[in-house]
């Protein structure tokens, strides 16, 4: 039997050890900003990446002590300042996350490494190197069993029968992969914007360059156009007397039939254009004044056009030019320069589609 005071000291030891507090591994102190409250979430990352880690209370002490902070910086990114106090003494360590949810896995990541580096790795490797589970095989088809032939009789009174095929292998349907996709959106209207520049003859009896811009509603076999063309300067002859400063510009509207050959179309154009030629002599000729010419003229024409992707489509069209307004410019009342009485006129350029 011990003694009563042997007794008495091994309570007092027992019931010391059992009032101390115990040991853990990690103290966490969390400042996240107002919107990124996430403590608790990468205390539970933290028991998912190191399960052996044990993370004490705010009022229990702990090996290490962890102090998060994590604030929004002006690029809209989280800047994490973590700073790590346990034997070795203090490590710190800053990141950016793109997301406060981002911030917190990262976090918890860094702080498992920090603690237990080897059995992080060990846990990271057996899941890379963990076997895929093989996919369940698929059941084999089910065929329901032929019903039973009559018997045939061969007896010369015997009535006819008649007897089926005796293997049957069923209905064998093909399915076609194109009644999967969607029909062609064959009716849906495209808009279209170009640039063109080019030359000809008219509509004065001399030659011209054009600069013109084009917008156009386009369908499956038509399209409608709006252009607006400038006519440069030129200097054409006025008959043996010198020459003349000539430009213009004009404002139409066209309507086309379209033909199409895979990426390649044929427009078939017709419409009106109107606009003005003015016109200024120049030296050596005397006291030259501004004249103007209007201009009203139906436009016919057919073109081409490849396009080698949806968005972008390269044309070229030729055009005849037919007047309703003639008239002309004049010098000392002789008609110097007059109204060709049809132009041609040929362009090329490029036009973006949307959508």
């Amino acid at each position: 039997m011990l003694p009563r005071e042997c007794v008495i000291t091994k309570l007092l030891v027992a019931a010391l050890l059992a009032s101390a507090p115990a040991a853990h591994d990690l103290q966490v102190r969390w400042a996240g900003a107002p919107e990124c409250q996430g403590g608790q979430r990468m205390i539970e990352r933290l028991e998912v990446l190191a399960p052996e880690l044990s993370v004490a209370r705010a009022e229990t002490s702990a090996l290490v002590t962890a102090t998060v902070i994590i604030e929004r910086d002006p690029r809209r990114q989280w800047s994490v300042r973590l700073e790590l106090d346990g034997p070795l003494g203090v490590e710190r360590r800053t990141f950016v996350a793109e997301s406060c949810a981002v911030a917190i896995d990262a976090t918890a990541l860094v702080l498992a490494v920090a603690i237990d580096p080897v059995a992080v790795a060990a846990r990271i490797n057996e899941e890379a190197h963990a076997p895929e589970p093989r996919p369940k095989p698929e059941p084999e088809p089910q065929f329901e069993p032929a019903p039973p032939l009559p018997a045939r009789s061969e007896g010369p009174d015997a009535p006819a029968v008649a007897v089926e095929d005796e293997w049957d292998p069923g209905t064998l349907v093909i399915s076609d992969a194109r009644a999967d996709r969607p029909p062609e959106q064959s009716g849906r209207v495209r808009f279209g914007i170009a640039a063109l520049a080019g030359g000809g003859y008219g509509p004065m009896q001399a030659g011209s360059a054009t600069v013109m811009g084009r917008l156009a509603v386009i369908g499956q076999r038509w399209r409608v156009e709006l252009r607006g063309a400038w006519l440069p300067p030129l200097r054409p002859p006025l008959n043996d007397r010198g020459r003349a400063r000539v430009d213009g510009f004009t404002v139409g509207a066209l309507g086309c039939n379209l033909f199409h050959a895979g990426p390649v179309e044929f427009p078939l154009c017709a419409g009106i254009e109107a606009g003005a030629v003015r016109a200024r002599a120049l030296e050596p000729i005397q006291n030259p004044e501004m004249a103007t010419q209007p201009i009203v003229e139906v436009v016919l024409g057919p073109g081409l056009s490849w396009a080698p992707t949806e968005r972008v489509a390269l044309g070229l069209e030729v055009q005849a030019l037919i007047p309703f307004v003639f008239g002309g410019f004049a010098l000392d009342n002789q008609t110097a320069l007059d109204t060709a009485p049809v132009g041609i006129r040929a362009l090329a350029g490029v036009e973006i589609r949307l959508p």
